[in-house]
């Protein structure tokens, strides 16, 4: 557990992180990043398939973004 909580650490300080996310299924991690650009990107994955703790990396492009803004409170049914 030190070693992934280490690892966690180490993507969250980087200045190109948002978010971090320790996660279920086939990743361990889901790290939400922001770039400039794809080459930005090929670097930043790069670098990060360099460490000892990462086996797999899988990237995604995010073309576009919708967010609620308000929580809605859940029915008695739901």
């Amino acid at each position: 557990m030190a070693v992934a909580v280490a690892f966690q650490d180490y993507v969250n300080e980087l200045p190109e992180t948002l978010a971090m996310f320790m996660v279920s299924g086939a990743s361990d991690f889901l790290a939400h990043v922001a770039v400039k650009d794809t080459q930005a990107l090929r670097d930043l994955v790069l670098a990060l398939a360099k460490r000892q703790e990462i086996a797999d990396i899988r990237s995604s492009v995010v073309f576009e973004h919708h967010r609620r803004t308000t929580i809605m409170p859940l029915t008695a049914g739901d």
